[in-house]
């Protein structure tokens, strides 16, 4: 008996899983991009940069939400001022 209603609640709690678990990514999978641009740009604005060279990267930022920031983080802000 207690098998059985182990295994009701394990059933159960599987399908909460499955109608909540997408809205879940859908969050993350929306959240990471935008956090990622916000927190390139403010970085990108904080800069010693020239105001032409930040626009461009804030446009990059912003076409791109993944890959411009992480280019900045991983060579853009990093780079000697010419």
């Amino acid at each position: 008996m207690l098998v059985v209603v182990a295994l009701v609640v394990l059933v159960v709690l599987a399908n909460v899983l499955m109608a909540v678990l997408p809205l879940v990514l859908a969050v993350l999978g929306a959240a990471v991009p935008v956090g990622l641009a916000v927190l390139g740009i403010l970085s990108c604005l904080g800069s010693e940069k020239g105001t032409n060279v930040k626009l461009l990267w804030v446009l990059v930022m912003v076409l791109a939400p993944i890959l411009g920031p992480l280019l900045w983080f991983f060579g853009g802000g990093n780079t000697p001022e010419s």
